[in-house]
Parts: structure tokens; C-alpha cells; sequence
């Protein structure tokens, strides 16, 4: 999740929001010089909002943190004894 995203809450239900979206202001607008509305949301309106093919990445892959955790750990351990008998 974004650091921007810290703290804010959807705007929709008032969970954590995971993204952000904002308004982009085309050239041809009549007041160019304004702030484009942003607004934050949860996962869940995020994927109503911009259809089926945003797919959240928010979504932790346990299995695979769990595997890259024990394969560093693999990694110390055998560079700790390569190390102790050089």
C-alpha cells in the first residue's frame, strides 16, 4: 500500500483505503487551474469502480513470503558456515 495512502479511509465505507484515484484535467477545461479531485478507496470499490481487469495487488501471497523468508534464511546459514570454515 502507498504511503499516501496512510490513515485515509474510503470514501465509500470508511475502511483503510488501499488507492487512490484522481481526476485528470484536460486541456480544454474551462478552469484549468484547479486541484483535480482525488478521492481514496478500499480494494473492494476500487475494483467496482475500474472494472474486472483491476485486479488488487494489494493481496499478500502468503505461501510465497513464507518460501523467500526460508530461502534467505537457507542463504545466511550457509554463507554463515562457509564464512566459519574459510
Amino acid at each position: 500500500m502507498s504511503r499516501c495512502c496512510a490513515g485515509e479511509l474510503c470514501r465509500l465505507c470508511a475502511s483503510q483505503a488501499t488507492h487512490k484515484i484522481g481526476e485528470e484535467i484536460l486541456p480544454d477545461d474551462p478552469n484549468p487551474n484547479r486541484h483535480n479531485l482525488t478521492a481514496y478507496l478500499c480494494c473492494l470499490h476500487f475494483k467496482q469502480l475500474m472494472g474486472p481487469a483491476a485486479e488488487c495487488a494489494f493481496r499478500v501471497n502468503w505461501a510465497r513470503v513464507a518460501l523467500a523468508i526460508l530461502v534467505f534464511f537457507f542463504a545466511c546459514v550457509v554463507f554463515y558456515f562457509y564464512r566459519r570454515t574459510a
